[in-house]
């Protein structure tokens, strides 16, 4: 589900038939679980670069990540359990303790989104990365 993301699908006119976007959030995963759903087959091209502008703001970077936080909560299949989360997070720390700069941002976000109104749905672009 991870390796679906926006930024570099492409869809067959099988599957591009059944996508019915509801609304903007988990469009991602929710294209992911139609192929999954409709058996049709999904691939994931390890050789495939994308290059992508990163949003360069904070306000930016919340928009998009209080997006995922939404997707998460409206779609069970993203709920993993917590030993594993936790077990992934600290070997990600040991291995690679960098990332511990990051951990604040994604508190920030897990906050906001869980504080976010449920009619977030409505998103605005996120300028700084396009």
């Amino acid at each position: 589900i991870y390796t679906c993301v926006g930024r570099a699908r492409a869809f067959s006119k099988k599957l591009y038939s059944h996508l019915v976007f509801k609304n903007s959030v988990g469009e991602d995963a929710f294209s992911y679980f139609t192929a999954r759903k409709k058996r049709i087959p999904y691939a994931y091209v390890k050789t495939t670069t994308v290059l992508y502008k990163l949003p360069t703001t904070f306000q930016d970077h919340m928009k998009q990540s209080i997006r995922f936080v939404h997707s998460q909560k409206n779609q069970n299949e993203y709920k993993l359990p917590l030993r594993m989360t936790t077990k992934s997070a600290i070997k990600t720390l040991i291995t690679k303790p960098y990332f511990a700069f990051y951990l604040p941002l994604m508190i920030a976000t897990a906050v906001a989104g869980f504080f976010a109104p449920a009619t977030a749905d409505k998103w605005t672009i996120s300028k700084s990365s396009k």
